[in-house]
């Protein structure tokens, strides 16, 4: 089988499957009968030697999916994962805002039910209770810049590739980034 291919730029034309004297002109590669039908778009040919093109393009999206997964397993490691847990934390970071800003500490737990509902459980005094969500809240967000800094720098990595070695090159080092946070 003949792969005729432009020899300006390697890039694989059309197959045809005809003896040497009755090959039409141009330059041509001989090939394995077995690779009919080629995808000739998805080959060329360098040095004389067909291989596959790189499809950089898909290589960059899977390289992104797979680098959101791995970032989105780390933070897993840190936070509950239940349908609206984000909207509590979010909810007792900003009570306990409220909480320590009031001077002096308010008499009552009245407009502060989720302090309310777990002194004694967290914490023994509203409190402490509010400085332990505060401190929570604190880490969270140091622990979510890490992560959100590794898992940027490898998509701006994987975007400016030019090549699948590089993109695969650029999700090792997020996912040895993420290992060491």
């Amino acid at each position: 089988m003949k792969l005729y291919y432009d020899p300006a730029d390697g890039r694989a034309l059309f197959t045809l499957a005809v003896p040497d004297d009755q090959a039409p002109p141009g330059v041509w590669i001989e090939i394995d009968d077995t690779l009919h039908p080629l995808d000739v778009s998805a080959h060329c040919v360098v040095e004389g030697m067909l291989v596959p093109v790189e499809n950089v393009v898909a290589a960059r999206l899977d390289a992104v999916t797979a680098i959101n997964e791995a970032v989105g397993a780390k933070r897993q490691n840190f936070i509950t994962e239940i349908p609206g847990q984000q909207m509590i934390y979010q909810a007792k970071e900003a009570e306990a805002r409220a909480y320590v800003a009031l001077d002096p500490e308010p008499a009552s737990l009245e407009g502060f039910p989720l302090i309310g509902a777990e002194i004694g459980i967290t914490a023994p005094t509203a409190w402490e209770l509010a400085q332990v969500w505060l401190n929570m809240g604190d880490m969270w967000r140091a622990t979510a810049a890490t992560l959100e800094s590794i898992r940027l720098t490898a998509i701006g990595a994987v975007g400016n590739a030019g090549s699948t070695a590089e993109i695969d090159l650029a999700v090792a080092t997020c996912f040895s980034a993420l290992e060491a946070a």
